[in-house]
Parts: structure tokens; sequence; C-alpha cells
């Protein structure tokens, strides 16, 4: 049985869209964030020593920026699934990172959209990619509808992907780097 943690950010830390205006709001929903992902750990920790086995990849269907000793725990071990192509690219460097992915997309009149699944570090969607799903063609729908429909043709396809290359040994981090100073993933 894998252990599972369902717990809402949003009830306990609010919602950034309620904070972005003032600085102290901000700044406390920054702090209790990370509160909650190192509580998040805490848990997980007394899951290992409880259960005497060692949790070896998180994987995350997430829409927050991981703080604290949570992300330092899992490095290179907790992997995320974000609906934006992260392979786009513009001057300020991936194009579609954050929450509203796929209604950028649509707004920039791709003609599709795929799920990147990438390797979690301290940026907004920054870390390595290690697997894209199947592309989805953009019709007339809403980016909800549409996004409804890539968790189905593209988020499982690359989550299991990525999962069977995990649990075989197939993937590897390098020491070299992309030119926007991501590492390799061999």
């Amino acid at each position: 049985k894998l252990p599972v943690i369902a717990e809402s950010f949003t009830e306990r830390c609010g919602r950034w869209t309620d904070c972005a205006d003032s600085s102290t709001l901000r700044r406390r929903y920054h702090e209790s964030g990370q509160q909650f992902h190192d509580d998040l750990l805490e848990r997980i920790c007394a899951e290992e020593a409880r259960s005497g086995i060692r949790i070896d990849l998180v994987v995350l269907a997430y829409h927050r920026i991981i703080r604290g000793m949570l992300l330092d725990y899992f490095k290179n071990r907790m992997i995320n699934q974000h609906p934006g192509d992260l392979t786009v690219r513009d001057a300020y460097g991936r194009r579609y990172r954050g929450m509203n992915a796929v209604e950028q997309a649509l707004l920039s009149n791709e003609a599709r959209t795929r799920t990147t699944t990438f390797l979690v570090d301290a940026g907004m969607d920054t870390g390595p990619i290690l697997a894209q799903g199947p592309w989805v063609d953009c019709y007339s729908r809403t980016a909800a509808e549409h996004e409804a429909m890539q968790k189905i043709v593209s988020d499982l396809p690359a989550l299991q992907f990525a999962l069977r290359a995990i649990a075989h040994g197939h993937f590897g981090i390098g020491s070299a780097r992309h030119g926007d100073g991501t590492p390799l993933v061999y």
C-alpha cells in the first residue's frame, strides 16, 4: 500500500490571488506555505520511521511552489505534472509556466498543448524535463475543458512513461547543463 497524504493547501494557507496586492499578505502566504511543506515532510518522515521504508519518490499534481525542507529532502526525487509545454521558450525562459499554462497557450493561438513531467526544483516549473505527453489539438473549448481533456490524453501517458523509466533506472541527471542552466537528463 502506497502512503497518500491529502491536505488542502488553500484551506491552510489561503489563495495567492487574495494576497497578490499586499506585501504583508504575500509574506504570510509564503511563510504559511513553507510551514505547510515542512509539516508534510514531518508526516512523511514519521511514516518512514513507522514503516522502516524510505520513500524514494514523491509524485505531485500540485499547483504550488515547493519550499523549505521538503524540497531539500526530496531533491531529485520529486516529480510534477505540468499542463504546459515547458520546451516552448521566449525571451524570459520557459513560456508556459505557472497556474494558467493551458489558458496562456490558447490565448497565444497555439494549435496544440501537451503535459510536461519534470523534476521539481526551487523555481516555478523550471526543473529538468523527464517526459512529455502526446499532443492535444486545440479546438473550440474553454481552457478548463481543454485541460480536462489533456489530463486524459497527455498527463497519464507522460506520467506512466516517466515512472516506468525511473523504476527501471533509465534516467540520470548529468553535470552538463542546457543553455538555461537546467541539468541535462540522460
